[in-house]
């Protein structure tokens, strides 16, 4: 089994525990969280996954404590802090949530995209090549 829990230490030693499960997408909107992976650039794609760890640390906060999240110690910004204070740790979190969310690792995830864009270009090919012999 994968595991789908992790912690991590923000800023002023406030630890987060954060619980990778698809529940974590019920909090999209939740002050002002995004979770439409839509990003078009290296920063955005950053903003989307510190929101990501933030619902998930909402997550473990309201269904293992069983706390209103509004009283959770940590705030949205203190992720997105994690995009420039702790690169590594911010990395790290995210090859484990991709993990955690599909089973996979990043490098496999690239692997089945790049197969996926090749069994696109293929068809593409051989569409154009049939059209020609008409």
């Amino acid at each position: 089994m994968v595991p789908v829990r992790r912690k991590i230490e923000l800023q002023d030693g406030v630890t987060a525990e954060m619980l990778f499960t698809p529940h974590l997408f019920s909090y999209k909107g939740h002050k002002g969280l995004e979770l439409d992976a839509n990003a078009e650039n290296p920063v955005e794609l950053s903003m989307y996954f510190a929101d990501l760890m933030y619902a998930a640390a909402l997550n473990s906060w309201e269904i293992d404590e069983g706390r209103n999240i509004d009283e959770a110690p940590f705030r949205r910004g203190d992720f997105h802090a994690l995009i420039t204070g702790s690169r590594q740790e911010f990395r790290v979190v995210i090859d484990f949530a991709l993990r955690a969310l599909t089973g996979k690792t990043p490098a496999e995830l690239a692997a089945d995209a790049k197969s996926a864009g090749d069994d696109a270009g293929d068809g593409k090919k051989k569409r154009s090549a049939s059209t020609t012999d008409r």
